[in-house]
């Protein structure tokens, strides 16, 4: 390249510097003399450039020709064998094939490739400019896409160089920002001041990993280091008083709250021992949600230039979301855990967790992070709802190998995997089946024989309908502990038999469809039925079976009451059809034992806080209220004395106008409740009216009718709703809360007027929950005639 010598620089200066006004026309004569040198020599120089780089690029083509003869494009570009079938991603495909376009010299010159020409730009340059533009949008360590000017400016350069950072998952310290602030006040050690002792905190993981664990599959050997590095940094913290203003090593670092979510996540799913169990699970759940909203604060709060540190860990707090879910889950607010989820997906998606942790556009990962980060993102597209994480909105590998990510075996493996490929069959399911149209019988077919292609794909280790499952040898996974096979099998046959139950329970009280087949009567029903049976039957086997293990290792997997409600609930399907069902009455012993065990659970969640036990309770009530509505359990005369609600309405009014005492007895004791809970989904059109005549109002087969008085207790201890008569303009949807629960109204007479006319009374449950079949049975409640008390019974 040309170069001035020592006497032109001086010159140059020289005619630099001097002002206009002082210039001799020398000094312009000589100025032009100058630059005509100078431009003759530049271009002899660009001309000498030109026709070496026309040199080297005609050198370039005839290597890569020689190149491609022997190594095909795909392999050498993503690094794999032909038929290996790895591609990278569409946004930074590798250029295979690049050469320079001919032009005169100084024109831009342009690389060819497959979708149009791309500008070169210096490498450096590309990282800056692309490191300026995250900026823009997100924190650096975050995940963006196609379709931004980031991807703009990796086009422009060379993609294959330029790595995409992400946030570290094995980061338990994080850095305080300021260092005047304590660490002593600060937030995050409030919470480590709440923690038990720690031989307390090992015992609570030893039982999580004998247990809970097996719904997650998270690494002991790496959860247990990442507490020791904990305890190590809190031995290390400051005394009160330090006055190095952040200069001590102590100061300078806190505890990750990403890490405090997962590990006060973990203690809050964990059954304890203690007394006060369910209180510390309520507390390690509270504390767990404040480490969440201090992440929430932190990120919110700081500018994008300044969150990277604030990320390290994010996976940690999304494998946190899952876990947390499911303590919400297990406390009957299942809305409230799929929210917490999909937010997590969301986060999830920021740093780019639905791309393959195997990607060659990332940095290096080590085996840990690259296994939290798949682990983590199958955990949330599981609990998730389908419609957020649908099937190829994705392209995260499922856990390929029997050992964890630090070298451990892997005992969760094949249960993972298993438990994965269902949650797509459950989102299929759910897209095509629970939507707006009703769907065919066809459909609702084939998607039961995708589910029995799941079924014989599953080792015997896992089929719940072999006498004795044993472990088979290629299975290639560790042997998996007797008890934690127990929890994995009932898990996988609860989702797979209640989904499947779902989509037939379509066509449980109605008519199926013609479907073109000669199969007679209503097969969606029988299929329904079936299926709950069975699902009701391998839970009750599960409860008999782990009710004689340690209490330790006793705890039941995830939605397994809201599982035995839903079965029982279905086999009353069977209980209300017209003919009997055949096992109509293995379908209601089933249905006594699940509410057996549901009230075992609700009686050992007695002293719980934080709605735990709350779906066996609720689920009892439901239950006790059907069987009492179709008088499954009693006897046919019992049955005829039932009475309609709009009667004890009618009666109710009729007694009031007659009985001034009942009436200031009713205005002194009840009330009628307006809580929203009372109101039922049904328009008041849908209830029976029958027409009574005022005659049968004084037969002697009805008893008369009084409001009840406010019962002295029930069995699921006070509520604060009283109740009392229904009063003169009460909507037929209104019902009493303690009714529901099951209980009885009694009196207690205060006048012998009072002691008269004050008895129990029985509601036509049939008639109120809509399940009007039980009528058209025998025993003088056939449809058009009379029941034993003579009131007329219309037709349904």
């Amino acid at each position: 390249m040309y170069q001035a010598s020592s006497g032109e620089y001086m010159l140059l200066l020289h005619l630099g510097t001097s002002n206009a006004t002082d210039k001799h026309p020398v000094d312009y004569v000589l100025q032009e003399a100058f630059l005509t040198y100078v431009a003759g020599n530049l271009s002899s120089t660009v001309e000498t450039l030109l026709a070496r780089v026309s040199a080297l690029e005609e050198a370039l083509r005839d290597k890569r020709a020689q190149q491609s003869s022997y190594i095909s494009p795909d392999s050498s570009v993503s690094g794999a064998s032909p038929g290996s079938g790895v591609r990278s991603s569409p946004e930074f495909e590798a250029r295979s094939e690049r050469c320079t376009t001919g032009g005169a010299p100084g024109e831009l010159r342009f690389l060819e490739k497959k979708d149009g020409p791309v500008a070169l730009i210096d490498f450096d340059v590309q990282v800056a400019a692309v490191a300026l533009a995250q900026l823009s949008l997100a924190p650096r360590t975050e995940y963006v896409g196609l379709g931004t000017v980031l991807c703009a400016l990796h086009r422009l350069g060379d993609p294959d160089l330029c790595k995409l950072p992400y946030p570290h998952s094995t980061m338990m310290r994080a850095r305080k920002r300021e260092s005047d602030e304590h660490p002593i006040v600060s937030p995050i050690r409030c919470l480590l001041a709440q923690l038990p002792a720690r031989n307390e905190v090992e015992d609570l993981l030893n039982i999580f990993f004998t247990t809970r664990n097996m719904e997650f599959g998270i690494s002991e050997v790496w959860f247990r280091s990442a507490i020791q590095t904990m305890w190590y940094h809190m031995d290390r913290q400051c005394l009160p008083g330090c006055t190095s203003n952040g200069g001590c090593p102590s100061c300078q670092e806190e505890v990750n709250p990403h890490w405090l979510t997962l590990f006060f996540g973990v203690l809050a799913i964990t059954p304890s021992e203690k007394e006060n169990g369910s209180r510390l699970r309520a507390i390690f759940f509270t504390n767990a949600m404040a480490a969440r909203r201090l992440i929430e604060d932190i990120l919110l709060a700081s500018p994008a230039a300044m969150s990277d540190s604030s990320l390290a860990g994010c996976v940690l707090s999304c494998l946190a979301s899952a876990v947390l879910s499911v303590y919400l889950a297990d406390h009957g607010r299942v809305s409230e855990a799929w929210k917490i989820v999909g937010g997590a997906l969301r986060c999830g998606q920021a740093i780019g967790l639905h791309r393959d942790a195997q990607w060659r556009r990332w940095e290096k990962m080590g085996g840990v992070e690259t296994e939290l980060r798949t682990l983590t993102w199958w955990l949330l597209v599981v609990a998730d709802r389908p419609v957020m994480s649908q099937r190829g909105t994705f392209e995260t590998a499922t856990l390929p190998a029997a050992q964890h990510g630090d070298g451990s075996p892997n005992l969760h493996v094949l249960y993972r995997k298993h438990m994965c490929k269902l949650s797509e069959l459950i989102s299929d399911a759910t897209t095509k089946c629970l939507q707006w149209d009703t769907p065919t019988l066809q459909t609702i077919s084939e998607l039961h024989e995708q589910y029995q292609r799941w079924e014989g794909q599953l080792p015997a280790r896992f089929k719940w309908r072999s006498a004795s499952p044993k472990p088979i040898p290629d299975d290639d996974t560790p042997a998996t502990p007797h008890r934690l096979l127990s929890y994995q099998r009932v898990l996988l046959a609860s989702w797979w038999l209640d989904t499947l139950m779902g989509i037939y329970r379509i066509y449980l009280m109605e008519k199926t469809p013609a479907n073109g087949t000669a199969e007679p009567g209503n097969p969606a029903r029988e299929k329904c039925i079936a299926l709950a049976m069975e699902l009701t039957s391998v839970l009750l086997q599960f409860h008999d079976e782990s009710s004689t293990w340690p209490a330790r290792e006793r705890m039941a997997p995830s939605f397994y009451q809201y599982f035995l409600f839903d079965g029982a609930v279905a086999l009353a399907g069977a209980l209300s059809q017209v003919p009997p069902h055949p096992h109509s009455s293995e379908c209601l012993d089933l249905m006594n034992k699940a509410m057996r065990v549901l009230e075992s659970v609700s009686r050992a969640s007695e002293d719980s806080v934080d709605g735990e036990g709350e779906t066996a309770k609720r689920g009892i009530t439901v239950l006790k209220a059907l069987v009492r509505a179709g008088g499954w359990e009693m006897g046919e005369r019992e049955k005829g004395a039932l009475v309609s609600l709009d009667e004890v309405q009618r009666r109710n009014r009729f007694f009031f106008a007659s009985s001034p005492d009942v009436q200031n007895q009713h205005h002194q004791h009840s009330r009628l409740s307006s809580s929203p809970e009372f109101f039922s989904q049904s328009p008041p059109s849908q209830f029976y009216q029958p027409g009574f005549e005022d005659h049968q109002l004084s037969s002697g087969h009805a008893s008369p009718l009084v409001p009840p008085s406010p019962p002295m207790s029930t069995s699921y201890g006070p509520t604060s709703t009283s109740f009392g008569g229904y009063g003169s303009s009460l909507p037929s949807m209104v019902m009493p809360y303690d009714i529901l629960q099951g209980v009885q109204p009694t009196a207690t007479a205060q006048s012998p007027s009072q002691s008269m006319n004050l008895v129990n009374f029985d509601i036509d449950w049939a008639r109120l929950a809509g399940m009007d079949h039980w009528y058209s049975s025998s025993g003088g409640m056939a449809m058009g005639g009379q029941n034993e008390t003579g009131v007329q019974v219309n037709a349904g």
